[in-house]
């Protein structure tokens, strides 16, 4: 640009020379980078920062949560004009509220079970909750905040507790307070929540609540080493069980349920209605606690969200059990008791959640009844547990029976159950006397007698013979003695008896025995009966 000296300053003409071609493109980009930075300036009209001396709001809140709101953590709260205006993070405040900042009802999201969950420090556990009452959590804190803190602006606070405003807060819980199912299955189970501590079980001493020792469920009894004898109790098992070993097994079975079936048992009550079975296993619940006890129905058990029901319990029971039910379903006893990982499915939900049942199994029954053994009798062996109760039905049936008892005797009956859990954490194994051990193996050849023949009365003997009608006419007798009312068909027995010698003893049928009066020469080399 040049200005023309002919003419006066105010009359100045103006000649625009007009850029050379190649800085057009460059003049362009400085404009737009320009334009850009005019932009990104910070706006200056903007009210200065609030320091915090400025806003009593904000201290209240690091006063009350220090281990979330450090000197180095960002603001709760927005400002903007001397005003609340809203939340600086979704994300503080849940915080606060959560695991990380709360040391004594936090609040957590169980993302498996899409459950919210809120400690109960009364109880000691972990409850589900609602996203209304994690709603009402954060309106209960801003309330008290605007109540206490010495605010000039409590209304300020209130307008933060408007749905809009409190509804981001709660979805952000379920990303910074998480709590995975598995924390409750690792917990340590030598350790029990009752109504007033953690009872360790290996020390029987009494340890304070903690939201870092995590529970679902909790025995409702409190513990006193010094509670008394319950009479009554112990009048109970006395009716029901004639044999003092037997008392005494129910009372470690109920600690084995407390101890999550470290042992893998299945127990079958055998005896006639009225004999008080389904009390017992009632009075077995209600020890264990209602969160803890639960119903097996394995009539239903391949449903698909039937297994999700098992999670969390010690106790499930199956009240009156018929043959074709355990017969079906003999593979889901074995599974549970076995304690594999199952992965049921939520209803309403699309995801499935892992977990280890830890639950006690119980059977009652007013029938013989059988188990498909399917040639695990090893298993079964060491899993089953007979309990038989030849009571007779008592004169006058009392209500909720259980529940008086809890109520009148908890504390001793739970001292009785704690040392017997103290005995099997000592001993690693459930103690069955002769009688007990016997009953399993004559409930185990009721349910495949001529398996548990051949494992029980077929011995090798070197240079010996059993023919093969030796060993039929023995069978038959077997099964009989072991009360069994139809004997197979003679075809079908032998059939078995060669099947059996075969899986149990490695030993296949001869057609060349020496000749023997009154037998064909077939049979088994190198073999012999028991009782021969």
């Amino acid at each position: 640009m040049r200005l023309n000296p002919g003419l006066s300053r105010s009359h100045t003409s103006v000649t625009v020379v007009p850029p050379a071609p190649g800085r057009v493109a460059s003049m362009v980009a400085l404009h737009k980078i320009s334009e850009t930075a005019e932009r990104k300036r910070p706006n200056q009209s903007a009210p200065p920062k609030v320091r915090r001396a400025d806003c009593p709001e904000e201290e209240w809140m690091r006063k009350r949560f220090p281990r979330v709101l450090t000197p180095d953590a960002g603001r709760v709260f927005r400002v903007h004009n001397g005003s609340l205006v809203g939340f600086q993070s979704h994300y503080l405040l849940p915080r606060c509220l959560g695991l990380a900042g709360n040391e004594v009802d936090p609040w957590a999201y169980c993302p498996e079970t899409s459950e919210y969950l809120h400690y109960d420090p009364e109880r000691g556990i972990y409850v589900a909750a609602t996203e209304a009452q994690v709603e009402s959590a954060i309106v209960s804190l801003l309330e008290e905040c605007a109540r206490t803190s010495g605010t000039r602006r409590p209304d300020a606070l209130r307008s933060l507790q408007r749905r809009e405003q409190i509804t981001p807060l709660v979805k952000a819980l379920r990303s910074v307070s998480v709590l995975p199912a598995a924390t409750f299955e690792e917990h340590d189970a030598t350790c029990i929540h009752v109504r007033n501590g953690i009872l360790n079980f290996r020390t029987l001493e009494l340890e304070p609540f903690t939201p870092e020792r995590p529970a679902r469920t909790a025995v409702p009894i409190e513990w006193s080493p010094s509670a008394l004898e319950p009479t009554r109790f112990l009048q109970f098992l006395d009716g029901m069980f004639r044999d003092p070993d037997d008392r005494l097994l129910v009372i470690r079975l109920i600690a084995l349920a407390l101890l999550g079936n470290p042992f893998q048992k299945v127990v079958i009550l055998q005896g006639r209605g009225g004999s008080g079975k389904s009390t017992l296993v009632k009075l077995m619940g209600a020890i264990v606690g209602e969160g803890a006890y639960g119903e097996l129905r394995l009539e239903n058990s391949n449903g698909r969200f039937e297994s999700a029901r098992w999670m969390h319990k010690r106790l499930l029971a199956q009240l009156d059990a018929s043959q074709s039910v355990l017969q079906k379903n003999t593979h889901i006893l074995k599974a549970l008791s076995g304690q594999d990982r199952m992965q049921p499915e939520l209803k309403g939900e699309r995801t499935h959640v892992t977990f280890v049942p830890r639950a006690l199994p119980v059977i009652t029954t007013n029938a013989d009844v059988h188990l498909r053994l399917e040639g695990d009798h090893e298993a079964w062996q060491r899993r089953l547990v007979i309990l038989r109760t030849e009571a007779p039905p008592p004169p006058r049936a009392i209500p909720d029976f259980e529940r008086i008892l809890v109520r009148e005797e908890g504390p001793g009956i739970l001292r009785l159950v704690a040392e017997q859990a103290r005995n099997l954490l000592a001993a690693g194994e459930l103690p069955l006397s002769a009688a007990q051990r016997d009953r399993t193996e004559m409930f185990l050849a009721q349910a495949d007698p001529v398996r548990a023949f051949v494992r029980n009365e077929v011995e090798a003997a070197p240079g010996e013979y059993l023919y093969a009608e030796e060993a039929f006419r023995a069978a038959q007798s077997y099964v009989l003695e072991v009360g069994v009312d139809t004997l197979p068909a003679p075809n079908t027995l032998r059939a078995l008896l060669g099947k059996e010698m075969e899986e149990i003893h490695g030993a296949h049928k001869s057609n060349s025995l020496p000749p023997r009066p009154g037998y064909s020469t077939k049979g088994w080399r190198n073999f012999r009966l028991r009782r021969a």
